[in-house]
């Protein structure tokens, strides 16, 4: 858990950091307002933010789908 966390809060922004390929890790995340952020947060994140980085998705399948088609990318819902 806490190598996810490291990755959201923008600690670790590389794959290869993780045994990865050497390409830099492309977060996603739902807005602040949302219920699975606020849980996220909460749950993985110890009340902290996520990397001002991440890319914000208003709906949980516009994330899924962005994600499985990213190969550098990493998000919650």
């Amino acid at each position: 858990m806490d190598e996810l966390r490291r990755v959201f809060l923008g600690e670790i922004s590389n794959w290869s950091a993780l045994g990865g390929t050497d390409q830099p890790i492309q977060l996603h995340a739902r807005p602040e307002r949302s219920g699975t952020y606020k849980y996220f947060s909460d749950s993985v994140l110890l009340g902290r933010s996520i990397s001002g980085a991440a890319k914000r998705h208003a709906e949980n399948s516009t994330l899924a789908e962005i994600v499985g088609k990213d190969p550098a990318g990493i998000g919650f819902v």
